[in-house]
């Protein structure tokens, strides 16, 4: 019985290690803040079955937890799979990770403004380059991060308040439909993005 346990106790201690030197592996060939969410998932799935735990089985620090959450997060915010209405997705994979609501707030928070105010500032250096659509692109990517937490952020101070209202113009004339009626939702994401800029 003893020889069983022992061999369990060490096929666990191989496949744990065997995991963490692929996750050592793959984030390695991943430059600092390129984590994919294929990855971070990939992780989790290869851990479950094994059987795995990975919030404590592999002794992952909390900074690199924390990374593979968010670009979870990142993951399904770009696929349209996670918005306000059902944002406990969110809380899914905070939870899956083994990350605490005071961290997972304070970098989801930081997260948002990243994307909001890097947003901002690209779409106002297309427009200087007239480059509309590419601009809009950048907002509407914006926007799928803003709806989470509607506010006014810190932008780069060389957007200027001319940029962010040619901004908006842009936005709200590639968003307005041929026959002058505006879809409500259309019209709440124009809102949201005036709120964005501070406008």
């Amino acid at each position: 019985k003893m020889d069983d346990e022992y061999c369990f106790d060490l096929l666990g201690k191989i496949q744990k290690n065997f995991l963490r030197e692929q996750i050592d592996k793959a984030i390695g060939g991943a430059s600092a803040g390129k984590l994919t969410a294929e990855l971070a998932k990939s992780v989790r799935d290869r851990a479950d079955s094994m059987g795995i735990d990975v919030r404590e089985d592999l002794k992952l620090e909390m900074s690199l937890k924390s990374d593979l959450f968010l670009a979870e997060v990142v993951g399904a915010i770009a696929k349209k799979e996670v918005t306000v209405e059902n944002k406990e997705l969110i809380e899914d994979f905070q939870e899956a990770w083994g990350i605490d609501n005071d961290r997972a707030t304070q970098d989801f928070t930081r997260l948002v403004e990243s994307k909001c105010t890097a947003g901002v500032k690209s779409a106002a250096q297309d427009l200087a380059n007239s480059n509309e659509r590419s601009a809009v692109r950048y907002l509407d990517e914006l926007l799928g991060y803003a709806q989470f937490i509607p506010q006014t952020f810190d932008h780069d101070a060389k957007v200027s308040k001319a940029d962010k209202e040619k901004i908006l113009a842009t936005y709200t004339a590639a968003k307005a439909s041929f026959d002058g009626e505006t879809d409500p939702a259309v019209t709440a994401r124009i809102e949201l993005l005036s709120t964005v800029l501070g406008l």
